[in-house]
């Protein structure tokens, strides 16, 4: 038997090891999957693993309770793998253990997230339980995200605008249409392995790759208005930074997406599928519009698209 092998649930509660001790209770497949942070955080701690997935977390909440009410350890360390919805169950219990036994404990809880080692707080422990207060959290992040992505926005056209005044606002877009590309050409590369692996449908992979994974958006601000083995047309209604960067900045929109934001489009998709090619309405772009109408083409003799529309 090793010092990983002492199970939580076979522990004597009387042992006299656990008497004021600090404690690290682990995830029973943590050993396998990442050993070396095991042992770093192991050291002066006694090991207890203990498995979600045969335990359930009555039990297991009803034992930590017994064991910090009678043993009063002084500290107790959780560690699991990050994302499992079993090996989450085990912090929460340790955090509503030392609240049910109202014990002036020190707790520390530990993840591991693709191989890196973790530390996080109590408190964001304790907000894992309220799905509702996660969601706020998730809200009014994206919000400032948001926000941040408009201010810049704004500040890019303002200058563009400024710049016009000397250039003509064609020659000025013009300028700056290739960092445009140059950026989707950076997230291509950054993702090249995801994007080369593809199999399937070159529609379907191109709304993932450029819809969601790209650029960010929500299916349920997309509908899906014709569908065809070669012809994918979608109506947008998502919060844009380019539409309203322009309404702050006097620019139109038809004018701005033509120039910067149709050419980095057809970029993407060449590389998802060199016979794949991008058509916007122009007709039919906010704020003249609802919603923003885009159409993903597939044919073997289509020829490059341009933004005449």
């Amino acid at each position: 038997m090793t010092k990983f092998d002492q199970k939580l649930m076979t522990m004597d509660i009387g042992s006299p090891e656990l008497t004021g001790a600090r404690l690290l209770l682990f995830g029973s497949c943590v050993p396998i999957q990442s050993r070396h942070h095991l042992e770093r955080l192991a050291e002066g701690r006694v090991p207890l693993h203990v498995c979600l997935q045969e335990e359930h977390m009555d039990r297991i909440g009803f034992k930590l309770s017994l064991l910090i009410a009678y043993r009063h350890p002084q500290e107790i360390a959780v560690l699991s793998n990050d994302g499992s919805p079993h090996c989450l169950q085990l912090h929460l219990l340790v955090h509503r253990a030392r609240f049910a036994t109202g014990a002036d404990i020190q707790l520390r809880f530990f993840v591991i997230e693709e191989g890196e080692l973790v530390e996080v707080s109590a408190e964001t422990v304790n907000t894992g339980r309220h799905l509702s207060h996660i969601e706020q959290l998730r809200v009014g992040e994206r919000d400032r995200v948001e926000r941040a992505r408009q201010e810049d926005f704004t500040r890019l056209l303002r200058y563009v605008a400024a710049v016009s005044e000397v250039t003509g606002l064609d020659q000025a877009l013009a300028l700056l249409e290739p960092q445009i590309v140059e950026k989707r050409e950076r997230w291509l590369a950054e993702h090249a392995e995801e994007v080369a692996a593809g199999t399937g449908d070159p529609l379907e992979r191109a709304f993932d790759l450029v819809y969601r994974r790209c650029f960010g958006l929500n299916e349920r601000d997309c509908e899906v208005v014709e569908r065809t083995p070669t012809r994918l047309v979608t109506r947008w209604t998502n919060y844009c930074p380019v539409l309203e960067a322009c309404r702050a900045s006097g620019l139109d929109t038809t004018t701005v997406c033509r120039a910067l934001y149709h050419r980095s489009v057809e970029v993407l998709l060449r590389a998802i599928d060199p016979r794949l090619r991008f058509d916007r309405d122009y007709d039919r772009l906010r704020p003249h519009s609802p919603c923003c109408e885009e159409t993903f083409l597939l044919g073997d003799r289509l020829p490059p698209s341009t933004p005449t529309k």
